[in-house]
């Protein structure tokens, strides 16, 4: 109960996947800190973390509280071109802060380097909203269908409109609010952990060189301990697999949020999707989608969707999304893409499949996997390879 408390002071999030790894990864940087204090004792060893792992979970709590008022630090300046810390992070989403907090429980100093917006893809477009989508859209789904039940008629475009518009905005407030309490600035600030807005290259195993985002200089960060990328990953770029999906204005995880929701109500009735992917993010958001009133096909290439998992339960969730009203076509994979206009000027999406069928819809939504972010960090320089099929 102790360590549970403990977990939920340090985070307001449940415990990705991701953060165990960096916890695990970050605990490999302070080992190998203290080993190389052993070899060299001119460099100090941390006496806080054996007395801090004895301590009762109040007296740990007040601990870190003394702790963290003590070492309070500022923000890095541009002014300031070279700064020391233990460990430096690259990458601020999940698995990046929680690595920074545990660091900070062993009374080291941290800084992340974040080129976009900390929390990453948990907090802004993973997590966080996909699974306030789900619930909402399992809520709508439920009210629907005991309206059908009970012969309520509930087709009322203008209903359907403020239904859109509540969902979008409690995905809006749910990601500020985890972004607020446990992601910001201010609350890193508050533990003592230095964020650095801006793009991190490396310049060898123990130094980074940063071009911050506000101003452009560059200033020079070194690691006492070692450096620990957490720099997630973004969508496949599947230019080279499917012809022509540049030219059309598809969607991912990344950016549905947007295109979805703010598009123009005469773009919300009765939309046509068609979803490219059997994996989880594909599925859970077809069936999010549809449960939203959109009509949508997925199209994996797999025998069966979500094909890591058991066979049985695949196949068991694609009977329930068939009965529910999805259009599933697996062992099929996209060819090519097209933007047609049809009749009054609308434009749709015509996609050809390796079978030679063609199916059409009014947007496409790829989620085909994600590959990691390694490019231009110059990982290469300091010897470490890089897999030129995942990256």
């Amino acid at each position: 109960r102790q360590h549970m408390k403990i977990g939920i002071r340090l985070s307001t999030r449940r415990r990705h996947p991701s953060q165990s790894i960096a916890m695990i990864s970050c605990k490999l940087v302070l080992l190998a800190g203290v080993l190389a204090s052993w070899r060299h004792p001119s460099i100090s060893t941390c006496a806080f973390a054996p007395s801090f792992r004895k301590m009762s979970g109040p007296e740990r709590s007040c601990s870190l509280k003394n702790h963290r008022e003590k070492t309070h630090r500022q923000q890095l300046s541009c002014s300031t071109t070279v700064k020391d810390y233990d460990i430096i992070i690259v990458g601020g989403g999940s698995a990046g802060l929680t690595a920074a907090k545990f660091a900070k429980t062993f009374q080291k100093s941290v800084a992340i380097i974040e080129s976009s917006k900390l929390g990453g893809d948990c907090t802004w477009t993973g997590c966080v909203p996909s699974k306030t989508l789900l619930a909402e859209a399992k809520h709508i789904w439920n009210w629907k269908k005991i309206n059908e039940k009970y012969g309520v008629d509930i087709v009322d475009s203008s209903l359907n409109e403020k239904i859109i518009n509540d969902v979008k905005k409690q995905i809006d407030e749910n990601r500020e609010q985890i972004y607020k309490a446990d992601d910001s600035p201010e609350v890193l600030k508050s533990l003592g952990i230095d964020t650095i807005s801006g793009k991190a290259f490396l310049l060898d195993k123990r130094k980074v060189e940063v071009s911050l985002n506000d101003s452009g200089e560059k200033c020079e960060l070194n690691a006492k301990f070692g450096i620990l990328l957490a720099t997630g990953a973004t969508p496949k770029n599947l230019a080279k697999k499917i012809h022509g999906i540049d030219s059309v204005p598809y969607w991912t995880y990344e950016n549905v949020w947007d295109r979805f929701f703010d598009a123009s109500k005469e773009k919300r009735e009765n939309r046509r999707v068609i979803v490219v992917g059997g994996g989880p993010i594909g599925v859970e958001l077809s069936q999010a989608l549809f449960r939203l009133g959109s009509s949508v096909t997925i199209v994996a290439r797999s025998p069966r969707l979500l094909p890591m998992a058991e066979e049985e339960a695949s196949l068991e969730l694609q009977l329930a999304l068939e009965e529910e009203g999805l259009n599933i076509l697996c062992g099929n994979s996209v060819v090519s893409v097209c933007q047609i206009e049809s009749t009054g000027g609308k434009k749709s999406i015509s996609v050809t499949l390796d079978s030679n069928e063609v199916i059409q819809g009014d947007h496409i939504l790829v989620a085909t996997g994600r590959a990691p972010n390694t490019r231009n960090m110059g990982l290469e320089a300091i010897g470490v390879q890089i897999d030129s099929k995942s990256g």
